[in-house]
């Protein structure tokens, strides 16, 4: 992990200071997540997520962007009529993603993979801190496939938004019935993300 995360930002302060052939950036926003296989339908948990990025112009309208930042991620229930009872569970993580972009006009769209590494885990019912079972605990890593899609305003502000999921079970706990994967390998617990993101982009304008 710590050669992962060494070799990431020697590549980033490389490519930032290449202004004329690489654009580079902050970015940051809010995200909804869920976890499948928990049981509760909905993204219910709001958190953040803030980092920098840098992005490179192919051929075409084509382009690649790497990013680097930290996401909070999740499931949350909340109390209801029938149910007063509330708990959540907050997962914090470093992110990696490689997108490759296509542009047209002022409209981009975003297809990549991503690579994450998980910092801590919390899991809270009726607002107190407890320990699960071993059973219940998530991965360190994770794997996601992303979708998105992002808006050029105007001077260096863009708006991006994002929907990423798990590849693969980022824990082999489920309350969802195994027939509902449809390979063995998926049975067990998928982060699901919704994020809205402003991205600065440092110098020239997007």
């Amino acid at each position: 992990m710590r050669i992962i995360l060494a070799g990431s930002l020697i590549i980033f302060s490389t490519l930032s200071f290449s202004q004329n052939i690489f654009d580079a950036g902050l970015i940051g926003g809010i995200t909804t997540s869920q976890i499948h296989g928990d049981a509760i339908g909905g993204f219910n948990k709001i958190g953040f997520n803030f980092g920098a990025f840098v992005a490179a112009d192919l051929a075409n309208n084509f382009s690649t962007e790497f990013d680097i930042y930290v996401i909070n991620k999740g499931s949350r229930k909340n109390p209801s009529k029938w149910d007063p009872s509330y708990w959540s569970i907050r997962l914090n993580y470093i992110e990696i993603p490689i997108l490759i972009r296509y542009k047209y006009k002022k409209i981009t769209a975003e297809l990549g993979l991503s690579y994450g590494r998980l910092i801590n885990q919390k899991f809270l019912a009726n607002g107190l801190e407890y320990t699960p079972d071993s059973v219940r605990y998530f991965n360190k890593n994770e794997y996601s496939s992303i979708a998105g899609i992002q808006y050029h305003m105007k001077s260096n502000l863009s708006l991006n938004l994002r929907y990423s999921q798990s590849m693969w079970k980022v824990r082999s706990f489920t309350f969802t019935y195994p027939r509902y994967y449809i390979f063995a390998w998926q049975a067990g617990s998928a982060n699901a993300v919704i994020s809205l993101s402003l991205k600065y982009q440092f110098g020239k304008k997007t």
